[in-house]
C-alpha cells in the first residue's frame, strides 16, 4: 500500500483477525462504527446502519426470550422421556426456574413458561 495515496495500511491482531472494518490508525475515520441508525447514504434502498452504542429495550427482547424458553423446553420434552408429558415438563421447568434462576443468562429477565411449545 502507498503511503502518499491516503491508503491505511491493515493490521492484523494476534489471532490472525484483520482490523480494517475496526478503525484506521492514520487517519481515524470509524469502519464498522455507526451512529444513531441514520442511513448509510443518499440512496434510501440501503439498511439503517446498526447502533453501536448498545442501547435496546427490554421490552422489545421479551419474545425472543420466550422463543428461547420454548426451544429449550422442546429440547429438554425430546432429550428426556420422562418429560415427554406436558404436565411433567412444566412441572419440571417450574422446579427448574425455582431451584436454578440463573442457569441460563437470559432466565434474568424472564422465566416464563412459554405459551406454545
Amino acid at each position: 500500500m502507498d503511503p502518499e495515496a491516503g491508503s491505511c495500511p491493515h493490521k492484523q491482531l494476534t489471532s490472525g483477525q484483520d482490523t480494517w472494518s475496526a478503525r484506521c490508525g492514520e487517519s481515524r475515520t470509524p469502519g464498522a462504527a455507526s451512529g444513531t441508525g441514520k442511513r448509510t447514504g443518499s440512496n434510501p434502498g440501503t439498511a439503517p446502519r446498526a447502533d453501536s452504542t448498545g442501547r435496546f429495550y427490554r421490552s422489545k427482547l421479551y419474545r425472543l426470550l420466550t422463543r428461547i424458553n420454548a426451544y429449550l423446553m422442546r429440547w429438554v420434552r425430546s432429550k428426556y422421556r420422562r418429560l415427554r408429558a406436558r404436565k411433567k415438563a412444566h412441572q419440571a421447568w417450574l422446579r427448574v426456574t425455582e431451584q436454578y434462576p440463573r442457569l441460563f443468562a437470559h432466565w434474568r429477565w424472564i422465566v416464563t413458561m412459554p405459551a406454545v411449545w
